[in-house]
């Protein structure tokens, strides 16, 4: 059930997977390098594990509620909720500065 729910996702346009080395800052921002910020995300993210990395992608890249990433993943409400708390949490042992933004 969660295959075809992420599958539905990607087709309705809902969920697309973009490789964050593919994403290009907005061309505003001139910065003769990159943002020693965003590579030290990108560390941080590979370091976490897959279901982590899974939960956070759904809710802030995908903008999916609690209620929609509980039905993609098969599970309930109260455990999405869990699960976003512990990749948030093992986020910012990685990156304390990110406590204040999650």
């Amino acid at each position: 059930m969660r295959n075809e729910s992420i599958t539905w996702l990607r087709r309705s346009g809902r969920l697309k997977a973009v490789h964050i080395d593919d994403v290009e800052p907005p061309a505003a921002a001139e910065v003769e390098g990159p943002d020693p910020m965003v590579e030290r995300l990108k560390t941080a993210l590979v370091q976490l594990p897959v279901g982590y990395r899974e939960i956070l992608a759904l809710k802030y890249e995908a903008d999916l509620d609690y209620e929609q990433i509980a039905e993609t993943l098969g599970i309930t409400v109260p455990n999405v909720e869990k699960r976003l708390y512990r990749a948030r949490q093992a986020l910012v042992k990685l990156m304390p500065e990110l406590g204040a933004l999650l």
